[in-house]
């Protein structure tokens, strides 16, 4: 209880400190998402990450109000994602993977994952 909330906080702070900071919103319900104002059309979301493994110019990263703090959204497609995943032999370590190519641009990371003990969290 309090994830998401935490996360959100622990993500404007930091980028305050650092003015450069990425928060990744893996959780469906997309409450980080709507907490940062992001009510624009989203075109590639967590889900594309985490499925297609886009390259560094096509990740999904999303300007929020705060100054210096991007989002990866989420969208409700997200809910489908573990199931997808099962079985997969690289599911383990695909948030790793995919989430490599940020570190050239952001120093901070913040994941709000959902309230579940899944494949994602």
């Amino acid at each position: 209880m309090g994830k998401t909330t935490t996360a959100i906080n622990l993500a404007a702070r930091v980028c305050q400190a650092r003015n450069q900071d990425v928060a990744a919103d893996l959780d469906p319900r997309l409450i980080a998402r709507s907490r940062f104002s992001i009510r624009l059309t989203i075109e590639r979301s967590a889900y594309e990450l985490m499925m297609d493994g886009q390259g560094t110019d096509e990740l999904p990263v999303y300007k929020t109000p705060v100054a210096g703090l991007d989002i990866i959204p989420a969208r409700i497609s997200l809910a489908k994602l573990e199931s997808k995943l099962v079985g997969d032999f690289d599911a383990p370590f695909r948030l790793k993977d995919r989430m490599k190519p940020l570190k050239k641009s952001y120093k901070v990371i913040v994941i709000d994952t959902p309230p579940t003990l899944g494949l994602i969290t």
